[in-house]
């Protein structure tokens, strides 16, 4: 009996990489976004669903962000960035804290040790938010990953922690104040200025934002990177359901507008011509 259970999860396990074989095969014959964001909103509705443990919910959430990275890595994305800890979090129970805390030192272990996936694709990780809100084991574990990662050219994996956008535009605009009072005047602070002084800074443009759980709301997350170009999703999974069926949809969602844009595009240029 043992061998035939064997059998049938392994047999489960094969059906599945196939699919996910198949579904990025497909993906990489069209135009592949370059940056996708990821709220990763749902980990507790769906403990609470399930009637597990919220600490539960978290860790399936967290299985979840490492296999969806990996999918879109192999995908041919460039770079991620998921929202994974909001500075309003802070307002939870410290017990949860502490949980979520412990889980994202844990899942920065598994990113980065050897032969993991950040080793395995040569992507430099980030850490972005008020890391000195954080304690200090935390905060010196993920500076100095930081700078282990950083020459790293293979793609970039973002993680907001201790992080809200309006937190962030305030910091980018302190810091072009400062420097603008080194060098020229607050005249010279244009969105050209304040962009290069934001953490995404050397990021590619957001393609996409996918938000889980099916709400309609960007939770104060990108709120300066989302431009007139970023396509927003919002995807009726919560994020432990979220995996590479719901990444497939929402990468040839994607693609199909890029499609239909080029052909405007095009019977704009006939019509001028």
């Amino acid at each position: 009996m043992g061998d035939i259970l064997g059998d049938d999860k392994l047999k489960r396990h094969r059906g599945l990489y196939s699919a996910r074989t198949a579904a990025i095969n497909i993906i990489r014959r069209g135009p592949v976004p370059q940056h996708i964001a990821f709220i990763m909103d749902g980990n507790r509705r769906y403990a609470k669903g399930h009637g597990i443990p919220t600490a539960k919910g978290h860790y399936l959430g967290a299985e979840a962000m490492s296999n969806v990275v990996e999918a879109c890595f192999l995908s041919g994305v460039k770079g991620v960035t998921v929202y994974a800890f909001s500075l309003e979090n802070f307002k939870r129970p410290k017990e949860e804290i502490v949980q979520l805390m412990n889980l994202f030192k844990f899942q920065i272990y598994e990113l980065c040790k050897p032969g993991g996936l950040a080793e395995r694709f040569q992507v430099s990780i980030r850490v972005l938010g008020q890391l000195d809100l954080l304690d200090e084991d935390l905060k010196a574990l993920l500076r100095q990953i930081m700078v282990d990662t950083r020459n790293r050219t293979g793609g970039f994996i973002n993680c907001c922690v201790a992080y809200t956008s309006r937190d962030e535009i305030v910091t980018a605009m302190s810091r072009a104040v400062r420097s603008s009072q080194l060098k020229h005047s607050s005249a010279d602070i244009t969105d050209e200025v304040l962009t290069r002084y934001m953490y995404t800074a050397d990021d590619p443009a957001v393609d996409v934002l996918v938000r889980t759980s099916g709400v309609s709301r960007l939770s104060d997350f990108l709120l300066w990177q989302c431009h007139e170009d970023t396509d927003i999703q919002i995807v009726d999974a919560m994020w432990p359901e979220f995996g590479i069926y719901h990444l497939f949809l929402v990468i040839v969602r994607w693609q199909r507008k890029q499609m239909n844009i080029g052909q405007a595009n095009i019977q704009t240029a006939v019509e001028l011509g």
